[in-house]
């Protein structure tokens, strides 16, 4: 057999393809660390802050409260409860915990520069995992537009920073929507908010979270529940929308309003166990040591499910409570 040649040109091109290998193993590696570096400092960091855990329930003043639950940690966002109501805001702000009873923060995850339209009204915050990035809606306002609306951003951390993804809201401006929540159908994501006066609704979102993919439709209005009084110059509150489903298969939403003894929570349930259903209020308050509400339900790292909201209204503290259902199909709120 006749052996081949090998010319200077193709011994280049083969030493030339060898070190191209090389330096892409070498890249690979190189990125490889740099993200296992990353991923240690983050680590570090989070350890660092549950180190300076040394804060009580009784020691944070927020409304709303709303849980993330993650990778043994979790984290508290919600509205700052001493600003509220006095006029401008420019900030939201988290606290981490590893047992939801000793807390670090709280920590800037979004800070307004004065660049951005909104100044007031920075409401009822909540933080979403999809696809390794977080999305965070957020209830605000502005002294530059009439209607308070929802704003989404985003972070590559739950402890931020989160930037805004558009400029505007989600919501048109000619609505006022507040306390926006995420909920899953049959594989299909809708965003459901207070429509001011008007009641619940719900929207059918794209795949990006970030827009309308369908028109908004009511479920139901707090009214009929038969317990909510008027407020705040004769609006009734449809507030805090959150989902739970029940051992029967029920689907229910929460609200809270103001009632003759106080800001109170309260349910409706869906006819047929979906958002399209008919929706009826249930006459029955549920029921607390305090006045208090804007509920959200998460699982804890024990498998058991979790409902925080704040209590008192006057003076607002995160309460955590066990969520179940007596004989009767009643919610109830049960003691950890």
């Amino acid at each position: 057999m006749k052996k081949q040649k090998i010319t200077a040109k193709a011994m280049s091109l083969f030493l030339a393809f060898l070190l191209a290998a090389g330096l892409t193993a070498c890249q690979s590696e190189n990125t490889e660390n740099q993200n296992a570096g990353t991923e240690n400092q983050q680590e570090d960091e989070k350890d660092s802050i549950l180190d300076e855990a040394t804060l009580t329930c009784d020691d944070i003043s927020i409304r709303d409260p709303y849980v993330l639950a993650e990778d043994g940690i979790y984290y508290l966002y919600g509205t700052d409860g001493d600003t509220a109501f006095s006029g401008e805001m420019d900030s939201f702000h988290v606290y981490a915990s590893e047992d939801l009873e000793n807390w670090a923060g709280p920590y800037t995850i979004y800070e307004n520069d004065g660049s951005f339209w909104a100044d007031s009204q920075y409401w009822a915050p909540e933080v979403y995992e999809k696809d390794g990035e977080y999305y965070f809606y957020g209830s605000m306002g502005g002294s530059s537009r009439e209607n308070k609306g929802i704003v989404l951003f985003k972070s590559d951390d739950p402890l931020g920073p989160f930037e805004p993804v558009t400029e505007d809201t989600i919501t048109p401006e000619d609505v006022d929507a507040i306390d926006a929540t995420l909920y899953e159908e049959d594989g299909t994501t809708y965003m459901v908010y207070s429509h001011g006066t008007e009641g619940i609704y719900a929207v059918e979102l794209n795949d990006a979270w970030d827009a309308y993919a369908g028109e908004p439709f009511k479920l139901f209005d707090v009214g009929g529940c038969g317990w909510a009084t008027e407020a705040f110059g004769g609006m009734v509150l449809n507030d805090g929308p959150c989902f739970y489903e029940t051992d029967s298969g029920k689907l229910i939403c929460l609200f809270s309003t103001m009632s003759d003894n106080g800001y109170k929570m309260g349910y409706a349930v869906s006819s047929d166990g979906t958002l399209n259903g008919e929706w009826t209020c249930s006459t029955e308050q549920i029921q607390t040591d305090t006045d208090g509400g804007h509920c959200m339900l998460f699982e804890d790292f024990d498998g058991n499910q979790v409902v925080a909201y704040h209590a008192p209204n006057e003076n607002s503290h995160p309460v955590f409570q066990y969520i179940s259902e007596d004989e009767s199909g009643n919610i109830i709120f049960t003691d950890r």
